[in-house]
């Protein structure tokens, strides 16, 4: 495969759909909606959501209920919950889509395609 082409990202990766200042994933854990915002499962210091623009079947994210902008920044117990609910979440896929593997990363800052940035908030 030469590109990944995800038509439906377009709007978002060229800056029209950016919606407002607030993080996404702060009004997502804070929401009771868990249908509408897409969220798969809650963790006691991190939830499982679809990604709203994904790159391919399955897309998810992990993301830590605390506010924080990069990995150092967050608390142990919420990256060792991140791991976990990764490989719940690989093990999910497997037995329901077969892939023939898996590509996981991390998105840290706007460059990277998502991010979360300001001060840290109180979380749920």
């Amino acid at each position: 495969m030469d590109h990944l082409w995800s038509p439906w990202r377009y709007q978002y990766v060229s800056g029209g759909d950016q919606g407002s200042d607030d993080c996404i994933f702060c009004d997502h854990a804070n929401s009771p909606e868990d249908e509408r915002h897409y969220i798969l499962h809650r963790g006691r210091l991190c939830y499982a959501l679809l990604n709203l623009y994904p790159y391919t079947t399955g897309h998810l994210m992990i993301a830590p209920y605390a506010h924080v902008a990069d990995l150092s920044s967050a608390p142990p117990g919420a990256l060792e919950e991140m791991m976990g609910l990764a490989q719940a979440a690989e093990r999910a896929l497997r037995a329901e889509y077969r892939p023939e593997g898996f590509n996981a990363g991390f998105n840290i800052g706007k460059c990277a395609g998502a991010g979360v940035a300001g001060p840290a908030r109180q979380q749920v």
